[in-house]
């Protein structure tokens, strides 16, 4: 996953979706490799999906200041 300044922000561990509709809301987003940090992006955060990249709308700055997720 890319932000929109171009910045590699982490890998799509899991997609969260609205089980009615069928559609993805969240992505959680792990970052690291020993001490991986997990962060949940909002769908809406989503511009473009190319072949094998997802961008977002934010840039890298915004998406750090994300809270830490924790998976189960």
């Amino acid at each position: 996953m890319f932000s929109s300044d171009e910045k590699h922000i982490g890998n799509v561990e899991q997609v969260i979706a609205d089980s009615e509709s069928n559609t993805a809301t969240h992505f959680i987003i792990g970052k690291g490799f020993l001490l991986k940090e997990h962060k949940v992006v909002p769908a809406s955060w989503v511009a473009n999906v190319d072949e094998d990249k997802i961008y977002l709308s934010v840039k890298a700055p915004l998406f750090d200041r994300l809270p830490d997720y924790q998976p189960d």
